[in-house]
């Protein structure tokens, strides 16, 4: 049996005391539920993001202050997409909506690894600035901030993804996050991580 560990985005929402409880109860409907229905097999992702014209793209990016400008291939991990929501997503839904998953895990990994990927993770290309800077990248950029001030380079390790599931969010917990101003779904991914 795996075992399900917060990672990745997960963990840095698990360092806000306001988001405990967000966490708590999707890992609680994760484990309570069917371990959910698998809509792709665990080699689901092409190899690589789409190629495009890197020149154009980064030009593009540069202008909606995107920075540094990520590989246009992208190596993509081999994640498994599940669905845990009981019908309530169909699998077509749940198998586009992994692979945007996986395609911003990918940037996400490709941004720990450089050493301006700060500015790039709180550029809003995968999140909204403010909440990669305030809730879901805090402790990286508390990393990249203390290795500058130190004279130092960050290393930022991130845990291997193998399985992502998606499980409903119990309505108590989207009001408590609701009372701290975020805008919760009524779905949430649950990553296996290694």
């Amino acid at each position: 049996m795996s075992k399900f560990r917060l990672g990745g985005f997960a963990r840095r929402l698990a360092a806000d005391p306001k988001c405990i409880t967000l966490l708590a109860a999707c890992a609680v409907a994760a484990a309570c539920g069917a371990p959910g229905v698998p809509v792709s097999r665990t080699t689901p992702a092409p190899a690589t993001t789409p190629t495009v014209d890197t020149t154009a793209r980064c030009q593009q990016l540069a202008l909606r202050r995107v920075a540094p400008c990520p590989p246009a291939n992208l190596q993509l991990e081999r994640i498994s997409v599940r669905n845990g929501t009981h019908g309530a997503v169909s699998d077509a839904d749940v198998r586009a909506q992994g692979q945007a998953y996986i395609r911003a895990h990918a940037l996400y990994v490709w941004a720990l690894r450089q050493d301006a990927g700060d500015a790039f993770l709180q550029s809003g290309a995968i999140v909204a600035a403010e909440t990669a800077r305030t809730n879901i990248f805090r402790g990286e950029m508390r990393i990249w901030a203390d290795a500058r001030a130190a004279g130092g380079r960050p290393h930022l390790d991130p845990l291997t993804t193998s399985e992502i599931t998606l499980v409903p969010v119990p309505q108590a917990t989207r009001d408590v996050a609701q009372r701290d101003g975020l805008h919760p779904s009524p779905y949430a991914w649950v990553d296996n991580q290694t």
